[in-house]
Order: structure tokens, then C-alpha cells, then sequence
């Protein structure tokens, strides 16, 4: 559902970034780098960095 809604309001930054989280909670890392990344690449200023950036970060540790 998640998916889906970042597909009707791609700009949104929030909606991406909650499919990566979701993404990483069901073990497909490489679809949640990609929505993470593309919610950082669309912020503008909305306070979803952090968010979006410690969980990007914390899939790039576990590939250590």
C-alpha cells in the first residue's frame, strides 16, 4: 500500500521514505536504499533527513 501511494504523489518525500522503512523491515534492503535515497534526493527542507539518513545508514553498516 505504501508503494502505492508513493507512486500517486512522487514528489513526496515522506511517502518514499516510508516505503524504505517498510522495505527494510521485510528484508528487501536494495528497494529500501533506493526509496531512501530518492526521498533525501526530493527533501526540501521537510525534516525527513534525519530520519531517512540514519536508516540508510544503518542498512550500509549491516552489509559490513
Amino acid at each position: 500500500h505504501l508503494r502505492y501511494y508513493a507512486e500517486l504523489v512522487p514528489n513526496n518525500p515522506w511517502a518514499w521514505c516510508f516505503v524504505g522503512k517498510a522495505s527494510a523491515a521485510l528484508g528487501l534492503r536494495s528497494e529500501a536504499r533506493e526509496a531512501l535515497r530518492l526521498a533525501l534526493d526530493l527533501d526540501g527542507g521537510s525534516g525527513l533527513e534525519a530520519m531517512a539518513g540514519e536508516l540508510l545508514g544503518e542498512l550500509d553498516s549491516r552489509d559490513d
